[in-house]
């Protein structure tokens, strides 16, 4: 396979003088020959396309890449979509002038989800477990994560199933996070927090979504506050998300087919062998 990739297919064309108006930005995890930790990944917001693979996501290597750009293509960037990486953000104003950054929509979801969860397992740990009672609600808590975690008005109000935990009767969903929300106070409040902040975010209204943040209740522990708080360092960036449609989603999937490819491949010793078969893969690439 890999002789094939050397002798059959060219390398990807390099077009200095066009990048779109809207760039997906990402990072995933390449191959040992790889000069820093993570490869670098970015394509064009409006269709999908991969424009490129890099071997390393360091700043000081993307700035040089970048630059191999003109200034006109460079500038006609307008936004640049990433995840919460602080040092992309230095980077993007270096080499795009006049680009906006936007903060993914599916990253700004993790966090709060993630935020909300961890309390959740703090609140189960904080249970006595030489309690009856309490064994069987820290039970309930690990088990029915997944309906603590949906957004509130997706929850079964209607349907009666069995919840084995649940003795066998027959209760709705909606039910069952109403009981599990009994256990801890802290972890209630830390609900409703989570609920008002995906509520906000569907709404797409970035000043109530951020009016909540910065009023959290003194009832909230430190690592929920926290993990919270991180979002408002990235405020501007998420304001102007709210504002835009584009999202990480369609490079995400790029980032699972590259570890599809990688899977059924038991893996790459060469990075320019694994760019080349995903850039194969997508169409990119030609036939010599």
């Amino acid at each position: 396979m890999e002789r094939v990739l050397d002798t059959f297919y060219q390398g990807l064309k390099f077009n200095p003088n066009h990048l779109p108006k809207h760039l997906l930005i990402d990072e995933f995890k390449g191959t040992k020959d790889c000069e820093g930790a993570m490869c670098f990944i970015f394509s064009d917001a409006q269709t999908g396309k991969i424009i490129d693979i890099l071997d390393d996501r360091r700043n000081f290597k993307l700035i040089a890449y970048f630059q191999r750009f003109t200034q006109q293509a460079r500038k006609r960037v307008q936004h640049v979509v990433m995840d919460m990486n602080s040092a992309y953000g230095k980077m993007i104003p270096q080499v795009f002038p006049k680009a906006k950054i936007l903060v993914d929509h599916f990253h700004i979801i993790q966090q709060i989800s993630r935020a909300f969860n961890q309390q959740r397992i703090r609140s189960m740990n904080q249970l006595d477990k030489k309690s009856a009672q309490q064994m069987k609600d820290y039970r309930k808590l690990k088990k029915y994560w997944k309906q603590l975690q949906k957004k509130h008005k997706n929850l079964g109000y209607d349907h009666l199933k069995q919840f084995p935990l649940f003795r066998q009767k027959y209760v709705t969903e909606s039910e069952v996070v109403d009981y599990l929300l009994t256990i801890d106070p802290v972890l209630k409040a830390s609900y409703d927090v989570y609920q008002d902040l995906l509520d906000a975010f569907e709404n797409g209204k970035a000043q109530p979504f951020f009016a909540i943040i910065d009023q959290l209740s003194p009832l909230l522990e430190e690592p929920f506050k926290k993990s919270l708080r991180h979002l408002q360092k990235y405020r501007k960036e998420i304001t102007l998300s709210f504002t835009q449609p584009y999202s990480n989603g369609k490079l995400e999937g790029k980032n699972n087919l590259i570890k599809v490819i990688q899977r059924i491949a038991f893996g790459f010793r060469s990075f320019n062998h694994l760019r080349k078969r995903v850039l194969i893969q997508q169409g990119l690439l030609e036939i010599l």
